[in-house]
């Protein structure tokens, strides 16, 4: 369970749903601290600077789509997972989403409580397991160029035995 409260960046530029956005927000069984824009103009102005632990944004925006709001992120070396939304469930849009970097793809039918808690928990969770993942992958390259390079030295070398292959 996520027990810290998670900052969360809202991109939607209608009202309404940012409103049912933040309702969800709130009525889900998580802890989170919103801030909403209505684009990217926006962010860049008001948010400059801010870190998020995930964004959630519209698919269509006034002046972009989806796919731009994530090569958006990526310029500015933003890793935040980020979870796209929209109204219509055309599996070319979730494809084209999922495949420019984002985390995961929603319709606006699942802004519930339950729905986007459930989302962003597991975006948080993923997200979490990854960097994870990847930094003890650095320590065991990290580990293996010391041990190449301590053998390099000592004038030492290893052998590996596979039974299978002989």
């Amino acid at each position: 369970m996520i027990d810290w409260e998670i900052k969360v960046l809202v991109i939607e530029d209608d009202l309404v749903d940012q409103r049912a956005i933040k309702r969800a927000l709130e009525k889900s069984f998580l802890k989170i601290s919103a801030d909403f824009a209505s684009g990217l103009d926006e962010v860049e102005k008001s948010y400059a600077g801010n870190s998020w632990d995930l964004i959630l944004t519209d698919y269509h925006l006034n002046r972009y789509n989806g796919t731009q709001v994530l090569e958006f992120f990526r310029n500015k070396n933003i890793d935040a997972p980020v979870i796209v939304m929209t109204g219509e469930t055309i599996p070319e849009i979730s494809a084209e989403a999922l495949k420019a970097g984002a985390f995961d793809f929603l319709t606006k039918n699942l802004i519930t409580p339950e729905g986007i808690g459930l989302a962003i928990r597991n975006a948080i969770r993923v997200t979490k397991q990854q960097k994870k993942t990847n930094k003890l992958l650095l320590e065991l390259q990290r580990s293996e160029k010391q041990l190449k390079e301590t053998q390099r030295i000592a004038g030492l070398g290893s052998w590996e035995y596979d039974l299978e292959t002989e």
